[in-house]
């Protein structure tokens, strides 16, 4: 389980090998072994030294966040599970062919997801409005097709390839968001895909979803397999920019973040009245909890990935570690994660 603490006035200390949560109207105690991660989101929550080194002892993850950014940071083990062979071909693919075919597979990943939940989507509304799911079948066939050019692109250099990649899964997303913008309600407000400075409640609950939640699954799933979060392929090197972290988390966006969202706005549980604090132009922690636990839930779905049947957020662990065994040449090909619909 992971703790998401978000109200102020809690404090998380040990009693044996148990975490122990306080509050005004609360005291629990959990299993260290029960939890993977902890999830500081008010910074009016208390913490102290002797349950940290409980969660460091567990192998739990703690993470300093916050409701509208990426998280201010980590504290975790001192040790690695990965090997330091790893990481030196992790720098070495970037200048050789195994860059090229990085590139193309985590842009393709997305892609091919993009298009798997639009059909998806699709399938659910046939019956229920017919022409909404016959446009969206005729997006994702156009994000098919440029998938299928994407395959053609083809160098001896990352450098050499990155730039036509990259218009070509630009391309794909604008299809994509359209999509989007056809089925959740109209009053979101949603316009389009904004990444910074958003204002509309469904760009930040997508923000919020892929920035508090999913790049911590994948920067945590690389760094236990041994890789660096912050040497990637897809996104271009930048000073405390976590690149690989973002390249892993492009196979994921739809399933882990997009799936529970539009399930959570399509189904009315949330209101767009609801979703804000009220003048503070913030995500309300309704929007938060609701988010966050329907992704959570998502994450605990058994997935199909090589023929087993893992939870997704261990197929983002599987994902990290079959890139180690492509970069160590174990395997010959990198198969990104794919959505089943």
């Amino acid at each position: 389980m992971n703790l998401v603490l978000d109200s102020f006035g809690l404090f998380l200390g040990r009693r044996r090998g148990r975490f122990v949560l306080r509050g005004r109207e609360v005291e629990r105690e959990i299993h260290a072994e029960d939890v993977e991660e902890i999830h500081l989101l008010n910074p009016g929550v208390g913490l102290s030294a002797a349950a940290v080194r409980l969660a460091l002892r567990s192998r739990v993850l703690i993470v300093f966040g916050r409701r509208g950014g990426w998280p201010l940071g980590f504290i975790t083990p001192s040790h690695l599970t990965g090997t330091v062979r790893a990481r030196r071909e992790q720098f070495h693919a970037y200048l050789d062919r195994r860059g090229v075919e990085l590139v193309k597979a985590f842009a393709s990943a997305k892609m091919m997801n993009q298009a798997s939940l639009l059909r998806l989507v699709a399938k659910n509304r046939r019956q229920r409005d017919p022409k909404l799911s016959q446009d969206l079948f005729n997006i994702a066939d156009e994000i098919d097709s440029l998938f299928l050019k994407m395959q053609l692109v083809d160098g001896e250099r990352l450098e050499e390839v990155r730039v036509e990649v990259m218009n070509k899964e630009a391309e794909a997303a604008r299809h994509y968001w359209r999509a989007v913008g056809m089925v959740i309600p109209g009053e979101f407000g949603f316009q389009g895909r904004v990444t910074r400075g958003a204002k509309d409640p469904f760009n930040m609950m997508l923000n919020y979803g892929y920035k508090a939640i999913l790049f911590v699954e994948a920067w945590k799933s690389l760094y236990y397999a041994g890789l660096d979060p912050y040497a990637g392929f897809l996104h271009t090197d930048r000073s405390g920019r976590p690149s690989l972290a973002l390249d892993l988390m492009e196979e994921f966006r739809q399933d882990v973040v997009d799936r529970p969202l539009l399930a959570v706005v399509g189904r009315g549980m949330l209101k767009a009245d609801e979703a804000l604090e009220a003048g503070e132009g913030r995500l309300s922690r309704k929007a938060v909890m609701l988010l966050t636990g329907a992704i959570y839930e998502r994450l605990e779905k058994p997935v199909l990935i090589r023929n087993g049947r893992p939870k997704l957020k261990d197929a983002i662990l599987q994902q990290a570690r079959e890139l180690v065994k492509y970069l160590l040449g174990e395997i010959s090909t990198y198969k990104p994660y794919e959505l089943r619909w």
